[in-house]
C-alpha cells in the first residue's frame, strides 16, 4: 500500500474518532434527557403539542421509546429506544454537523454516518469492543478510500 493511500486512510479514521466522540456526547445527553423525563409516581397529561429543553416519548405502557433533546452547546439530538430501554439509533449535530449512530443490544456503538470537517460522508464500522474495524469516505474532496483495521487499530488493508 503506498504512504498516500495509507494517510488517506488514516485521515479518514481520524474523522471517524471525532464523529465517534460526537455521537458519544450525543449519547450522554439523550440519556440525560431520558432519565430527566422519569416522574415516578406522577401522573402525565397528554398534549398535542409540548415545549421544552428536553422531551421523553413513551409507549402505551409507559416506556421511553424516543428522546429530543439540546446539549449545553446547543446540539439537538433524536434518541431511539428499543423495548428494553437500550438507546438504539441516534440523530443530531455535532459542532454543526449531522451525525447518525446505530447501537447494538449492549449499547455498543457499531455503525456511524457523518460528515468530515470538508463536509464530505463517511462511515464507520466498529466491534462489539468499540474499536473502529472499517471506514468508508473521502478523504480528499473527490477520492473516495477504504480502510479495514485490526482490533487494535492498525491499518490492515486500503484503497483510494
Amino acid at each position: 500500500m503506498s504512504d498516500e493511500t495509507r494517510r488517506r486512510l488514516e485521515k479518514i479514521e481520524r474523522e471517524n474518532r471525532w464523529m465517534k466522540a460526537g455521537l458519544a456526547v450525543l449519547l450522554l445527553v439523550s440519556c440525560a434527557v431520558f432519565v430527566m423525563g422519569q416522574v415516578p409516581g406522577q401522573e402525565r397529561e397528554e398534549s398535542e403539542y409540548y415545549f421544552g429543553r428536553a422531551f421523553v416519548v413513551v409507549d402505551e405502557a409507559g416506556n421511553a421509546r424516543a428522546t429530543l433533546g439540546v446539549d449545553d452547546n446547543g446540539n439537538p439530538a433524536l434518541g431511539m429506544l428499543d423495548e428494553a430501554g437500550t438507546m438504539r439509533a441516534i440523530l443530531g449535530l455535532s459542532d454543526g454537523k449531522p451525525l447518525l449512530g446505530m447501537s447494538d443490544e449492549a449499547d455498543n456503538v457499531r455503525a456511524t454516518l457523518g460528515l468530515s470537517d470538508h463536509g464530505v460522508p463517511v462511515l464507520g464500522m466498529s466491534d462489539e469492543a468499540g474499536n473502529m474495524r472499517a471506514t468508508l469516505g473521502f478523504p480528499e474532496e473527490s477520492e473516495p478510500g477504504i480502510g479495514i483495521f485490526d482490533a487494535n487499530g492498525t491499518l490492515e488493508w486500503g484503497a483510494t
